[in-house]
């Protein structure tokens, strides 16, 4: 199978993901290192720069489709919010327990200043999908169960010492990034098993998405009594988040919004040919 440059580009991204995780993860390199740090975060930096290229391409490509163009334009505003958290999540001033004497990476909640905006578009383009294919009960029922199930999580996972702003802010963000995942399990399930192999991807995409941000909850923000697993944690959320967003920027080429289809055969979606 020939790969598009769009694909060839999320596939390099995720390999640079995979080479600095896994090199990480055996011992060859570490962030904590002083000697290898700053390569590291170059590095990185330069593999969300080839996500931001290619969800930039992938915008210019949709150009001629105003729907398309709209959706491209929430996918890559949201990419580039998200890598300004990264970059706050980098912790370049090596600060901790800026709010909390409990949680020490709390200079985690700093990077929700850009996080939460940038999946709240990501969010807003999922809507935008799903009102094509379920009813606003429907959706507003699943928001809901997300939004409980999110909760029961967050109950068993965080730590009522930390300070309000700590608390507060982590679990609005927790309510958030689950309907990132709702939204993924929707776009799937309107397709089934039969989903083609694209819907299969862009719906992991966004659920590989809470995921990667649920391993922050557990373990890098109020795991191991608020010290965190650092620098596993991070490296387990690198792979998934890179691996996330290489998938969901592709959304805008790869979804079909065949309205009048759609209207004459509510359950059905029409998959791109």
């Amino acid at each position: 199978m020939r790969l598009d440059k769009f694909t060839k580009l999320s596939v390099i991204a995720v390999m640079f993901a995979g080479i600095d995780s896994g090199g990480a993860l055996l011992g060859f390199w570490s962030v904590t290192d002083a000697h290898t740090q700053h390569y590291i975060l170059l590095f990185e930096f330069m593999t969300l720069s080839v996500l931001m290229l290619n969800s930039l391409l992938i915008l210019r490509a949709v150009q001629s489709v105003p729907w398309r163009r709209m959706l491209a334009t929430g996918c890559s505003t949201s990419l580039l919010l998200c890598i300004l958290g990264d970059v706050v999540n980098f912790n370049l001033g090596n600060q901790y327990f800026a709010h909390s004497d409990v949680i020490k990476h709390d200079y985690l909640l700093d990077s929700v200043a850009f996080f939460a905006p940038g999946y709240a578009l990501l969010l807003l383009v999922m809507v935008y999908v799903l009102k094509h294919y379920y009813s606003n009960k429907s959706l507003l029922l699943a928001a809901l169960l997300s939004c409980s199930v999110a909760t029961l999580s967050y109950i068993s996972m965080v730590n009522l010492e930390a300070e309000l702003y700590v608390v507060s802010v982590s679990y609005f963000y927790s309510l958030l990034i689950s309907l990132i995942a709702t939204s993924g399990i929707l776009l799937w399930y309107k397709y089934g098993m039969s989903a083609p192999l694209r819907i299969w991807l862009c719906a992991i995409g966004l659920v590989f998405a809470t995921i990667a941000d649920s391993l922050i909850g557990v373990l890098w923000l109020f795991g191991n009594d608020g010290q965190g697993f650092y620098p596993l944690a991070r490296e387990l959320n690198w792979l998934l988040y890179i691996g996330s967003q290489s998938l969901v920027i592709h959304l805008p080429r790869v979804i079909e919004l065949n309205q009048r289809k759609w209207q004459s055969t509510p359950n059905m979606v029409n998959p791109m040919s």
